[in-house]
């Protein structure tokens, strides 16, 4: 772990101005102007400088103003998360980019700056169709109808293979309304559900990627 101190006694010896800490670079000191590496060090880890901050934080109050800071600055200023997986094509020659997609709403916002809040994130995605969010495993479902990837290759991907079992079983759909059923009975199929009188924004193409 990056011994602070020395870092520190490093930067006073050689009249510098301000140390910089960020993953993953090495320690960067400032001297006359210019960054430069702490010579010998190596690059910076999560572990890191977690620990560093817990090393210059040690009011637990303080500790978790900070982090109360951090999760509201994170929640006013990012708009949305995209994270992909690339998965194999049935015919072996090309990979298909499936996103998991995150998109800034109120809801989102509120559970970003509440820890205990924090870990629903996944049901926010899942029920977020209309706010064009996706899950990984909706995303695969997607790609599995249309051909795109197998089931074998789907399984490997996805974060749930026994829940993305059951999603292929349901066709997506993470519960029965009273309307579908009324639909069902009248012999339609069920609307997509959504915010009643919205429309519902067209749904992104991934391109193929060999």
């Amino acid at each position: 772990m990056f011994d602070l101190v020395a870092g520190l006694r490093h930067l006073i010896a050689h009249e510098g101005s301000d140390l910089h800490l960020k993953v993953p670079s090495r320690p960067l000191v400032r001297v006359h102007g210019r960054l430069g590496p702490i010579p010998d060090s190596v690059p910076l880890t999560g572990e890191d400088t977690e620990a560093l901050l817990r090393e210059m934080l040690t009011d637990p109050e303080r500790l978790r103003e900070f982090a109360a800071e951090n999760r509201a600055m994170v929640a006013g200023t990012m708009k949305g998360i995209i994270s992909q997986r690339l998965v194999p094509t049935p015919d072996g020659t090309g990979r298909v980019a499936v996103c998991e997609i995150l998109t800034m709403t109120g809801r989102a916002r509120d559970m970003i700056s509440d820890p205990e809040q924090t870990g629903r994130l996944a049901e926010v995605i899942a029920e977020g169709e209309y706010y064009g969010m996706q899950t990984f495993d909706q995303a695969l479902l997607g790609h599995l109808n249309a051909g795109r990837v197998d089931m074998e290759q789907a399984l490997k991907a996805a974060s749930s293979p026994h829940d993305f079992k059951l999603l292929v079983a349901a066709q997506g759909r993470r519960s029965t309304s009273m309307s579908d059923i009324a639909a069902g009975a009248a012999g339609r199929s069920p609307s997509p559900d959504g915010p009643p009188g919205g429309s519902r924004p067209p749904a992104s193409v991934v391109p193929q990627l060999r």
